[in-house]
């Protein structure tokens, strides 16, 4: 569970990620929720870890 907080609301997201020895490998949770502009979220976050340091994001969000 977790929240983006963006400059016109907040988008609220959850679920499960599974860890192998490979390690987690392509994520996706779903949007859950929001404020403000994003009030009436959904849709999903999908998250691909490119290093130790760094994942990329990309939210597919329905308003």
């Amino acid at each position: 569970m977790g929240t983006l907080v963006l400059p016109d609301g907040d988008i609220t997201f959850q679920g499960l990620i599974s860890v192998t020895a490979a390690g987690p490998g392509d994520i996706n949770v779903a949007i859950t929720g929001g404020t403000g502009r994003y009030r009436t979220a959904h849709g999903f976050i999908h998250a691909v870890i490119t290093n130790t340091t760094d994942t990329n994001l990309t939210v597919h969000l329905i308003l």
